[in-house]
């Protein structure tokens, strides 16, 4: 197998993670900020801006997180041609 056909499926592999990881927090962080807004009264336009701030926090993790990985291997993979 093809330095390029073993990224392709590694990279799919780890994407898939990241993916999936990346619903698990966002779900994670929708119930405590549905927890918040019924144990502590706060309205629903401050919680959905809470939820918009964490949102793209974590997007613009979760982004840099692929953009490195991708990188880094497709150099790798790269490096044997």
């Amino acid at each position: 197998m093809s330095p390029k056909v073993r990224f392709k499926e590694y990279f799919d592999h780890e994407y898939s993670k990241l993916y999936n990881m990346a619903f698990f927090e966002i779900e994670k962080r929708n119930s405590e900020i549905i927890n918040l807004k019924d144990t502590k009264n706060v309205s629903f336009h401050k919680t959905t801006k809470i939820m918009i701030m964490l949102l793209y926090i974590f997007y613009q993790k979760i982004s840099n997180e692929i953009w490195n990985f991708g990188a880094k291997h497709y150099l790798i993979a790269n490096k044997h041609n």
